[in-house]
């Protein structure tokens, strides 16, 4: 992966450090997907000095790698849509963030990968979404378009909107 990130322009450091603790956005959402811890992966991250196409190039990158790979992937991509943080775990986005929130994951789920794409600058300086949209961004790359799926979930947590999506490669592309 950091080859073809490297190939691909993208200022990639693949390093194997032994005392490196993963985050929130990566433990949290393996508790649930592999909860016995039984399942290889491999954590990715995005910088903060990354704007959304390096994100995206970084996403394509990996996608690229998994098939030249000849294996099978899942990619995880974790954080808030809309990301206007206030106090309280129950607080909803105001409605008009919740509105572009469930715009976009309509784009993800009906197969608009172009559209999303081409949207996303706008719904990151509307939306807020945690990480700048680079998480997201990077999703974008990673499945490449041909990608089909449906909203599982939306819930709050402070303000912040939080969609649970899955996307499933369309039986047409490889």
């Amino acid at each position: 992966m950091a080859a073809a990130g490297k190939a691909r322009g993208v200022p990639v450091v693949a390093f194997e450090e032994p005392t490196f603790v993963l985050e929130y956005g990566t433990v949290i959402p393996l508790r649930y997907l592999t909860p016995r811890a039984d399942v290889a992966m491999v954590p990715l991250s995005v910088c903060w000095a990354s704007d959304l196409k390096e994100c995206m190039t970084w996403g394509e990158a990996v996608r690229e790698a998994v098939v030249k790979s000849d294996r099978r992937a899942v990619f995880v991509a974790s954080g808030a849509f809309s990301h206007k943080l206030v106090r309280g775990p129950e607080t909803w986005p105001a409605p008009d963030l919740q509105k572009l929130d469930h715009e976009l994951a309509d784009l993800l789920t009906t197969g608009r990968h172009a559209e999303a794409r081409a949207t996303l600058p706008q719904y990151v300086e509307r939306a807020d979404p945690e990480m700048g949209g680079r998480h997201i961004a990077m999703l974008i790359g990673a499945t490449g378009g041909g990608y089909r799926g449906r909203l599982l979930g939306y819930g709050p947590s402070s303000g912040s909107g939080n969609p649970v999506i899955v996307l499933t490669q369309s039986s047409s592309t490889s």
